[in-house]
């Protein structure tokens, strides 16, 4: 007799089990997924509002610069870019020089066979880097459908 309560609660323990999982799907469908796609829809690079360094229009409107000011400011844009450029230009050449560095490193570890190899493993790997750098130039330039699925 006791067997059969044993079996009873452990049947209401595992029915209970069931249920909360299966609500908690439901729940996770109807409610917090509705939510997540919202957010996706307004921001469709990332669900966080990307926030930025005023414009020179929002500056204008905020502040109330006359067209002298925004001429100025405008330039301070120009030159700021041009300096951004030149820096971006100078961290480039010290990536790919420590990148040669790097690999050189390497190889003077490896035997001819490894380096061989090693190689390989290189060409493989940027091949399969540019393919990933060309499926997301194609995915920017081929907007998703209206259900926010991708090809």
């Amino acid at each position: 007799m006791k067997n059969h309560y044993k079996f009873w609660i452990i049947l209401s323990f595992l029915v209970v089990f069931v249920a909360g999982i299966f609500s908690g799907v439901i729940i996770e469908r109807q409610f917090l997924s509705k939510k997540s796609d919202e957010t996706s829809r307004k921001h469709p690079r990332t669900e966080r509002q990307r926030i930025h360094f005023p414009t020179l229009d929002d500056m204008a409107k905020e502040l109330e610069l006359t067209s002298q000011q925004q001429e100025k400011i405008q330039e301070v844009f120009d030159n700021n870019e041009a300096r951004l450029k030149t820096l971006s230009q100078e961290v480039q050449k010290q990536f790919i020089s420590m990148r040669a560095q790097f690999m050189q490193e390497i190889k003077s570890v490896l035997d001819q066979d490894q380096t061989l190899r090693f190689d390989a493993m290189i060409e493989k790997y940027l091949s399969q880097r540019r393919e990933q750098i060309e499926r997301r130039k194609n995915r920017s330039n081929n907007p998703q459908n209206e259900k926010g699925e991708r090809k």
